[in-house]
């Protein structure tokens, strides 16, 4: 495996909505997607500042709208499809809504999220502290 130590320039980021719930699967220090050494979140999408963001949309179960406003992100996620967006994180790091919804408005608290910009170090950081165990509804 190679480790990637420049700045983070693009990333590309699987969101699986699954009953009621967000999950994120990160690539890992190789930075290449569905590796070994992934990394796996959920509820809250980390990207590097400045960077240009490769987001797959997925669901096992339902259809669920998926907003990013601060990014001008509006789409969805359906079973046995797969819809990709890409956007710009901001320069400056913080936190901005991520909201989903499975059709019936904003009442499933678990698919209200945050995406979180960070430094390249702040993020790097994130990856090491998150799981290389995909939880059950993502393998």
């Amino acid at each position: 495996m190679s480790i990637v130590t420049e700045p983070y320039q693009q990333i590309d980021v699987e969101m699986m909505a699954s009953d009621y719930r967000l999950y994120f699967r990160y690539p890992g220090q190789d930075r290449v997607s569905g590796t070994n050494d992934d990394r796996f979140g959920k509820q809250h999408l980390f990207v590097p500042a400045g960077s240009q963001v490769h987001l797959l949309l997925k669901s096992r179960d339902f259809v669920y709208t998926v907003e990013i406003p601060h990014a001008k992100v509006y789409e969805i996620a359906a079973p046995e499809l797969v819809f990709e967006v890409d956007f710009t994180a901001p320069q400056a790091t913080g936190t901005f809504d991520l909201r989903s919804s499975q059709m019936c408005g904003y009442n499933h608290p678990e698919l209200l999220g945050t995406l979180i910009v960070q430094t390249d170090h702040e993020f790097h950081r994130t990856m090491q502290s998150l799981s290389t165990t995909p939880p059950p509804p993502v393998q």
